[in-house]
């Protein structure tokens, strides 16, 4: 099999849930980069930033499988009408839910970088201020615009769990400074008294632990990969990035 040097030496060589061989976030760039005539120093710094991100991307996927194993542990031999998560299985479910979270929101700061220097005259450091420049009233990415906005003003939207609704913090933001992770447990099914695994978004919105990580895993692989075919796009139309 012939890798590239990111799916090398980046990506795990067993690719975690999340991540299809077969559409690998950063391999189009990576390939893009190769023929780009751009100023050595900003090549560089894209290629850093590339494998850092990508890096992130399966160590939050990663994050995701090893989280729903370790609450999986713990609810087998909990009682289910009534579980109490506490002391070391809430350690252990807690670091892997906060790392993903980490791991989510860091791949995506570090991606903005790269496409605000290859779609952009400027330099993000926060996704945040690149959804903006590319939603904003002067941009040109019609298509991403469409694609950003309605994340934007969703409050339970992947994007606005990792970078803050219009009407609140980011999750990321209140695990970070003000709470641990909101895990918690609840009847999903009127018919059964069992109560499963809860993440709190707000104080009147829950969503199920799996279905919850399994969508923003979901949302950050697929807009890494939104954003990429944006660069094909303008590259196979004839119209050089931004260097």
């Amino acid at each position: 099999m012939n890798w590239s040097k990111l799916r090398l030496l980046i990506y795990p060589t067993s690719l975690p849930v999340g991540l299809d061989e077969n559409q690998l976030p950063g391999s189009y760039i990576e390939s893009l980069l190769e023929n780009l005539l751009i100023p050595p120093e900003k090549e560089v710094l894209i290629n850093s930033k590339l494998e850092h991100a990508c890096q992130k991307l399966a160590m939050m996927c990663l994050a995701a499988e090893r989280a729903k194993e370790a609450e999986r542990d713990f609810y087998s031999k909990t009682i289910k009408e009534a579980p109490a998560l506490y002391g070391d299985d809430a350690i252990a479910i807690g670091y892997h839910l906060e790392a993903f979270i980490f791991f989510a929101r860091s791949s995506l700061d570090l991606a903005s970088t790269i496409f605000s220097s290859l779609l952009l005259d400027r330099k993000c450091d926060s996704f945040n201020d690149l959804s903006k420049k590319i939603t904003g009233p002067e941009s040109k990415f019609r298509e991403l615009a469409a694609y950003f906005q309605p994340l934007r003003d969703d409050d339970h939207s992947w994007f606005s769990v990792l970078c803050g609704a219009e009407r609140g913090r980011a999750l990321r933001d209140k695990v970070t400074h003000q709470i641990a992770f909101p895990i918690a447990y609840a009847e999903l099914r009127l018919a059964s008294e069992k109560e499963s695994p809860v993440v709190r978004l707000s104080k009147t919105t829950t969503k199920p632990l799996d279905e919850f990580l399994d969508a923003v895993r979901d949302g950050v692989v697929a807009n890494f990969l939104k954003l990429e075919n944006e660069l094909k796009s303008l590259h196979d139309s004839g119209t050089t990035p931004a260097i």
